[in-house]
């Protein structure tokens, strides 16, 4: 699941540049530097529910923003649960199960 969003501009002369990005929900692509902190506070909320939703990060004390592995920067961390809505479902309901409020809800969708 996600979004694509597609931009063209007009180039020099009779040219014509276009850019397609693809943008995955509730993933979040780390700035170089940024800390579980940082990112935390982006989406209002904490480094342990960051965290939990990244099992693979070992220490999240360390920075981030930096992927060893891959010697680049830039690390994608999961920012949210992906949920599909039921038959039912409401959203005040759907945000009183995962613990935020209809307004933070609406906003990050």
């Amino acid at each position: 699941p996600g979004v694509t969003y597609e931009q063209c501009r007009l180039g020099a002369r009779t040219s014509m540049m276009c850019v397609s990005i693809r943008v995955t929900a509730c993933k979040y692509a780390v700035r170089p530097q940024e800390s579980m902190n940082d990112v935390a506070a982006l989406f209002n909320t904490d480094w342990v529910q960051l965290w939990a939703l990244n099992p693979a990060i070992n220490s999240p004390d360390s920075e981030v923003g930096f992927n060893r592995n891959l010697n680049a920067k830039g690390a994608v961390v999961n920012t949210g649960h992906m949920y599909a809505v039921g038959s039912g479902d409401y959203v005040a309901a759907v945000a009183y199960k995962f613990g935020t409020t209809v307004k933070h809800l609406v906003n990050l969708n």
